[in-house]
């Protein structure tokens, strides 16, 4: 792109600054966005999950913050799509400090995780066994089930995932990233790991 017509008294660097920024501009106006960044090599809970919540074929995408219940809400986290019955684990280990049915969650579950976060799970189609209020669970444990409960459309099942890093009052955050920095670390953890409380 030459620029040296729009912008004669420019040096060349200067040029190649603003055909950058106008090519940059133009590419998001045209709803392009940058490719997700490949799966990175941390190991702890402040840059990803313990383990991605669901086992097996997935599909997502960047979805938080879409319009819903016709444009009276925004999406509170990432829906992960999945086929019906393929098996959900926790993400963190922690506290089951919610476990209920409502129109809109459907079967939910939520974790008040030991890093402190909170992890919200809707949708399920079932609990696991041994999941009740109260109880502990270790990053990996089976919780449930993908399901299309509540107001998810039955075509369409899911796990809607949901995180609050300042725990349950604290304000959600957008989860995708460290999804996708978890997607490496998934499967079922049948026993809890050494140390574990």
């Amino acid at each position: 792109m030459n620029l040296s017509p729009r912008f004669p008294d420019l040096s060349s660097r200067v040029r190649s600054v603003a055909a950058g920024l106008v090519v940059a501009v133009a590419l998001g106006a045209a709803g392009c966005v940058a490719a997700p960044r490949s799966a990175v090599t941390t190991t702890n809970a402040v840059n990803g999950f313990d383990r991605f919540p669901v086992v097996g074929p997935v599909r997502y995408q960047n979805d938080y913050g879409f319009s819903r219940g016709g444009g009276s809400r925004r999406h509170q986290g990432v829906d992960v799509m999945a086929t019906r019955g393929q098996k959900v684990v926790a993400i963190e280990s922690g506290t089951i400090t919610t476990r209920v049915y409502s129109s809109s969650c459907g079967h939910s579950l939520g974790i008040s995780g030991d890093d402190g976060g909170y992890y919200l799970y809707c949708h399920m189609n079932n609990y696991a066994a041994g999941v009740a209020k109260g109880g502990r669970v270790w990053a990996g444990r089976p919780v449930g089930n993908v399901g299309s409960s509540g107001n998810a459309a039955y075509a369409y099942p899911h796990l809607h995932v949901e995180v609050h890093p300042g725990g349950a009052t604290g304000a959600a955050r957008n989860p995708y990233e460290r999804l996708r920095d978890a997607e490496r670390r998934t499967g079922v953890i049948t026993r809890p790991p050494t140390g574990w409380r």
